[in-house]
């Protein structure tokens, strides 16, 4: 016990001042003493701490703590942020669904010139008329085109 209390004092020393260094001497003699102070020239020295110890959380917690008027706001940052990726996102699923529709619309309409049925269409007064081969021409280019630009 009598051997502890030099250790126990130094200890208490040494945790009260959190930011000095400590040091372990071993004398010539085999005496372990813990100090605060470089060992003396005879003495085997060992640093054991050199750097202050890191804050605790209670301690830090002050100064990286936000109010909750900021961290509303930066919730609310994010929320909207999140939404406007998820609208451009839909989007864009929007459009491609579209631009898919047209392709498959284009695709069956060259599809039904290229058959050699007779094509009909109506006109404003709501009368049926049949197209010619020069029609039929025009309605197969307007479609391969519709296909180019639908289905790239």
């Amino acid at each position: 016990m009598r051997g502890a209390m030099p250790f126990l004092a130094a200890l208490a020393l040494a945790s009260g001042a959190a930011h000095a260094q400590i040091y372990k001497c071993v004398t010539a003699t085999g005496k372990t003493v813990y100090s605060q102070v470089r060992c003396p020239e005879g003495a085997k020295s060992t640093t054991l701490g050199s750097s202050p110890p890191a804050p605790s959380g209670a301690a830090a917690a002050p100064t990286e703590q936000k109010s909750a008027a900021q961290l509303e706001q930066e919730f609310r940052k994010r929320r909207l942020e999140q939404e406007k990726t998820e609208k451009k996102s839909s989007e864009q699923a929007a459009q491609a669904k579209e631009k898919q529709e047209n392709c498959r619309s284009a695709r069956a309409q060259l599809a039904s010139l290229d058959s050699g049925m007779r094509q009909m269409r109506v006109n404003e007064k709501g009368e049926r008329y049949y197209l010619e081969g020069a029609q039929i021409e025009q309605e197969k280019s307007r479609a391969r085109q519709a296909i180019e630009t639908s289905c790239s």
